[in-house]
């Protein structure tokens, strides 16, 4: 088949003939003609457009007879003095070629089409095998010039807000506008959106909720058409920490008990005596009144984005009793002797002396 095909090419006689799209070739004495009408839609000559823009091409191809087969249509075109890009297409139908995010100001546009046939064996060909090929490329267009003012998309952040969040889980919510079609402009259209500054972008189809995000600061940039718009939040899913309680396990002789306390961030404080309702403090404080006998307390902070932080419960005791008297000390006559012994001495001594005197004489 191969070398039938090579064959074949040298030795078949091809003239070629472009006028108003039509190709005449000439194989083995009969001319077969292909007929290519091409019609551009857009853009048109010296139009601004205020997105980025398309070029739409409806293509035909009308072969001669039955026996002419087109196998490839393709359009080329070229913006400004860029390369010719290659776009291939079905018969019959309209191209749309994306130009690309054009900058805004004129432009040349040139557009040509490209199409590929077979030509099968002829009545007129002795050999049925024989297949001969041809291609015709169909006079370009006249350049198209245009120029661009884009209009860029809107967008409108609902959330996240510029605030603290206590959930690791944040909910991405935001519209676009266009100054075109979301549906016929697919690419131009799409919205995404990138984290913390990363490089990596993700597409926004509607509301979702975004998982796991850490404690600190961050941001959302939405992309969409020709505008970024970024928020910045915060995330602080830690509770308040309450540490030195100063009445856990301690026994107290006085009703009134001062309460003394630590909490590591700003926060409203409240506490509950004895599994009663809470009573909001300001900060240390004091029990009134109290009865005599065990109790509880639990205190509560509540930080400003409302993460609420608790001790255990602590117990203390209240016993009021009033000490008992010391008592009396009774008398210990052992304690009595050496001076009872002293003065029976003495008195003795004197004695005796009065005695002697009275004798003398």
């Amino acid at each position: 088949m191969g070398k039938t095909f090579m064959a074949a090419i040298i030795v078949c006689t091809m003239l070629l003939s472009i006028a108003a799209g039509i190709q005449t070739v000439k194989v083995e004495g009969q001319n077969f003609y292909v007929k290519v009408t091409m019609t551009l839609i857009t853009p048109t000559q010296n139009k601004t457009y205020t997105n980025n823009m398309y070029c739409a091409v409806n293509l035909k191809v009308e072969p001669q007879f039955s026996y002419v087969y087109v196998i490839d249509e393709s359009v080329l075109y070229r913006i400004d003095n860029n390369s010719n890009v290659l776009i291939t297409t079905d018969e019959g139908l309209g191209t749309e070629i994306y130009l690309g995010d054009l900058q805004n100001g004129t432009h040349k546009l040139t557009v040509t089409t490209q199409v590929k046939y077979v030509i099968s064996a002829s009545p007129y060909s002795s050999n049925s095998n024989q297949y001969r090929y041809a291609t015709v490329y169909v006079q370009q267009f006249p350049s198209i010039n245009f120029s661009v003012l884009s209009i860029p998309a809107s967008i409108q952040i609902f959330s996240p807000q510029n605030q603290t969040y206590n959930t690791s889980d944040i909910t991405l919510n935001a519209v676009t506008s266009f100054p075109f079609s979301y549906y016929y402009h697919t690419n131009t259209a799409a919205v995404s959106y990138s984290i913390d500054n990363q490089s990596d972008q993700h597409y926004v189809y509607g509301p979702e909720i975004l998982p796991g995000w850490t404690d600190g600061s961050h941001s959302i940039t939405i992309h969409a058409f020709k505008n970024d718009e970024t928020v910045f939040f915060s995330v602080d899913t830690t509770p308040p920490n309450i540490s030195d309680l100063s009445i856990e396990n301690r026994t107290f002789i006085s009703p009134d008990v001062p309460v003394r306390f630590n909490v590591n961030e700003t926060s409203q404080i409240a506490y509950s005596l004895d599994n009663q309702a809470n009573v909001s403090v300001n900060g240390n404080f004091t029990l009134n009144g109290l009865t005599e006998g065990t109790h509880s307390i639990v205190i509560y902070a509540n930080d400003n984005v409302g993460n609420m932080g608790k001790t255990n419960i602590a117990f203390f005791t209240v016993n009021k009793a009033t000490p008992s008297p010391s008592p009396t000390p009774k008398a210990n006559f052992s304690d009595w002797i050496p001076y009872a012994t002293i003065a029976v001495a003495v008195g003795l001594g004197a004695s005796a002396q009065v005695y002697f005197k009275k004798r003398k004489k």
